[in-house]
């Protein structure tokens, strides 16, 4: 971890986010639960208010689950649709295609990050997707299109910049009924205070970015180049800040009730995707099946994850739990550097030399 890093979590452990922001940032603003949701209208009022040029825009509609994915058909033939909806003054757009579907979060993203560069004449200082509306923890984290925009603005996939890139999600804070219209949606004057605490807790994080030594003496970016963060707050009241890594088992929260074709195990907690009214085996041509959760667990209140079982160590899966805001700074280099990558070397090394 490096030490700019280190002086972050300090910060953030001891809660001590007070210095004001050193100047205005450019700053581009997404999320994967579309343009009119609370968790991404309580950042846009919070750090506007903190005085950042901040542009806004996000999916015409809800696009959960969509990890990195981009929209590069309707992005090639240009066939994206970018629509105006805030007041005079402020950049707040959704962004859908001429199909009529809704783009991407990392689409949305890179459109967020065009706007602000055509808007001030340079790349933003940040991109920041949230709040998401669930957490994104453990190995759940790979599948949020919350993390996927952050991954995309650090890649240099798209314009070859590395932007620096803050994801950040909530359990509970921020829930929002997805309107019948997204068309027709109007921007949110009630969020929940529970959910601005959040954006004020990122502002905050800001402003300690802002006042780290090598940001003021201008030698590098908020963040170090290619490192996003992905930071999850906890539903109740945090018992404080850790940094944190990702967790190797999945995170789920609570279903409504057990579904599937299996009867419940009690204090067993998993969930698979499979066939549930039909042995898909025995199906003949033509014949079909439904498919979908097949969870298993005593309890159908309880999270389909098992906290109690084994998980690396530091986990954010753990540490979110047990109420504490986690802060994992990730990366887009796919490369292992784990144990396993010097033991496939390994083996392989002589197999590889021989082609």
């Amino acid at each position: 971890m490096t030490r700019p890093l280190r002086n972050l979590v300090g910060a953030a452990a001891a809660a001590a986010f007070l210095s004001p922001a050193a100047s205005a940032l450019n700053i581009a603003l997404t999320n994967d639960d579309g343009w009119p949701t609370y968790g991404i209208h309580a950042l846009y009022n919070a750090l506007t208010d903190a005085g950042h040029n901040v542009v806004l825009a996000a999916p015409l509609s809800g696009e959960s689950g969509s990890g990195a994915a981009i929209d590069f058909d309707a992005i090639t033939r240009a066939q994206l649709v970018i629509t105006q909806r805030g007041e005079p003054g402020q950049f707040i757009y959704s962004v859908g295609r001429e199909d009529g579907g809704s783009a991407e979060p990392a689409t949305s993203g890179a459109m967020a990050t065009s706007i602000s560069k055509q808007l001030n004449g340079m790349e933003p200082d940040l991109l920041i997707a949230g709040i998401n509306d669930g957490g994104n923890v453990g190995a759940a984290t790979p599948l949020s299109g919350t993390v996927g925009a952050t991954i995309v603005s650090i890649s240099r996939i798209l314009g070859g910049t590395s932007i620096p890139a803050i994801a950040i999600s909530t359990d509970g804070r921020c829930e929002f009924d997805d309107p019948e219209d997204w068309n027709a949606a109007t921007i949110p004057s009630d969020i929940p205070p529970a959910c601005e605490e959040v954006a004020g807790f990122l502002v905050d994080l800001v402003d300690q970015l802002q006042s780290l030594p090598h940001y003021k003496r201008g030698k590098s970016g908020l963040l170090p180049d290619g490192l996003a963060l992905n930071i999850n707050y906890p539903a109740g009241e945090p018992r404080g800040a850790r940094f944190a890594v990702q967790g190797s088992i999945p995170y789920l929260p609570p279903l409504a009730a057990p579904v599937g074709n299996l009867d419940p195990v009690p204090g067993q907690y998993a969930v698979e995707v499979g066939c549930i009214t039909a042995d898909c085996t025995r199906l003949e041509a033509g014949q079909s099946a439904i498919g979908g959760w097949l969870l298993y667990t005593g309890d159908p209140n309880a999270a389909v994850t098992d906290v109690g079982q084994a998980d690396v160590k530091r986990s954010d899966v753990t540490l979110y739990y047990d109420g504490y805001i986690t802060v994992v700074p990730i990366e887009a280099d796919y490369t292992a550097s784990s144990s396993n990558s010097r033991y496939i070397k390994g083996t392989l090394k002589r197999f590889l030399q021989q082609q």
